[in-house]
């Protein structure tokens, strides 16, 4: 509410208003109402309008409908279309249809073209017909053809015919080839022919074979005469030799002789010795003079030993003076004596006084011809019992007998009948055969 003292004009007027007074109206197309305070025209115009008062349209192919205030020339065009006024199309050849807005020149072609206008046709040659808008110049070249245009034969030594746009050189070469253009031919001695391009080294090299070129023998006592291309170390030894050109020869007391390649350390030893030389000698308890190699540790011990070297004595309680070589325990025991050393005894009760080694417990026998043994030895002494009862009783017999022929014969002494003497004396010879059967039946008793 600010005005001149002496005339009441106002200095400025508030949005919308113009004028001397600031009692008029802006035009409503004024962006945000907007005016000249003098004359009313717009300061700028809300989008879709240009012209003092804003009260004219922009053109249609005005991008979002933006146009110069004073002259009404789009500021861009949309999509397809170029000039002042984006009233000219863009050439269908321009990519999207996209192009400059001032001269209608494509910002890039579709694919086979190129030119400014996007009218002259890329090589055939060129990849997925890609090629420079301005010169032509191909992007990337089919198979088999390089240069500007792709207009030249990559050579039949590159591998898969590939090779660079620029200069012709292979990516790689076909087996047996090497140089920037394969031209070269690589070493016999290749593995497979196979040779890196740009030095024509052996990628490796055939069996006996060493160095870049493949031309040097491998040591005569690598395994199998494979060595490293490289160096010349063998891969491995034949048996017997080591070092890293299996040139020095394994101990003898290693076990056939075979070491380990890169220190000469024996595998196993030979029996007697340990130690990673195998240069020590087995304790003279070890069984076979088998022991570890590491530790000298006794891999079994001869009877009456044990402990690691089998140093230790087993007790002589042990059958057969066998021990465990670990806890000294016997293995087992003779009849009548059980435990950890067979020191205690087998109870009395024990048939033929046999135990159990661990706990004394005693053993039945296990044979299925038992209960008949035992029948059969009851019928063989109810037999001896019988023939015993038998003789006994011939014996009886016969001194009863020998009692009255006695008493008899005294009779008919007293008689003097010589003749009659000598009949007794016959039954007696007869009866005396009796005893002497008696060692048969001891004979039986003994089976």
């Amino acid at each position: 509410m600010i005005c001149e003292k002496s005339t009441g004009n106002c200095i400025g007027c508030i949005p919308g208003k113009y004028g001397i007074t600031c009692d008029q109206d802006c035009p409503a197309n004024c962006k945000d109402i907007l005016c000249e305070k003098s004359t009313g025209n717009c300061i700028d115009c809300i989008p879709g309008k240009y012209g003092n008062a804003c009260d004219q349209n922009c053109p249609a192919n005005c991008k979002d409908m933006l146009c110069e205030k004073s002259t009404g020339n789009c500021i861009d065009c949309v999509p397809g279309q170029y000039g002042i006024r984006c009233e000219q199309e863009c050439s269908t050849n321009c990519l999207d249809r996209l192009c400059e807005k001032v001269n209608g020149n494509c910002y890039d072609c579709i694919p086979g073209k190129h030119g400014t206008n996007c009218d002259q046709n890329c090589s055939g040659n060129c990849r997925d017909m890609l090629c420079e808008r301005d010169t032509g110049s191909c992007k990337e070249c089919v198979t088999q053809k390089y240069g500007i245009k792709c207009e030249r034969n990559c050579s039949t030594n590159c591998l898969d015919s590939l090779c660079e746009k620029d200069n012709g050189n292979c990516y790689d070469c076909i087996p047996g080839k090497h140089g920037f253009n394969c031209d070269q031919s690589c070493s016999g001695n290749c593995e497979d022919m196979l040779c890196e391009r740009d030095s024509g080294s052996c990628t490796e090299c055939v069996t006996g074979k060493y160095s870049n070129a493949c031309d040097r023998n491998c040591p005569r006592n690598c395994n199998e005469m494979l060595c490293r291309r490289d160096s010349g170390n063998c891969i491995d030894c034949v048996p017997q030799k080591y070092g890293v050109r299996c040139d020095q020869d394994c101990s003898t007391k290693c076990l056939e002789s075979l070491c380990e390649k890169a220190n000469g350390n024996c595998y196993e030893c030979a029996a007697g010795r340990f130690g990673i030389n195998c240069d020590q000698n087995c304790p003279v308890n070890c069984k076979d003079l088998m022991c570890e190699r590491d530790t000298g540790h006794c891999k079994g011990c001869i009877a009456g030993s044990y402990g690691v070297t089998c140093s230790l004595t087993c007790p002589v309680t042990c059958k057969d003076f066998v021990c465990n070589q670990q806890t000294r325990q016997c293995l087992d025991c003779y009849p009548g004596k059980y435990g950890v050393v067979c020191g205690a005894d087998c109870p009395d009760t024990c048939t033929d006084n046999i135990c159990s080694k661990d706990d004394g417990h005693c053993l039945a026998t296990d044979s299925p011809n038992t209960e008949q043994s035992s029948a059969d030895s009851n019928s063989t002494i109810i037999a001896v019992v019988a023939v015993c009862g038998l003789l006994f009783a011939a014996l009886t017999a016969a001194v009863i007998m020998n009692f009255f022929l006695r008493k008899r014969l005294n009779r008919m002494n007293s008689s003097d009948k010589s003749t009659e003497q000598s009949e007794p004396e016959t039954e007696y010879t007869s009866i005396s055969p009796q005893p002497e059967e008696t060692p048969h039946v001891y004979e039986m008793m003994v089976t």
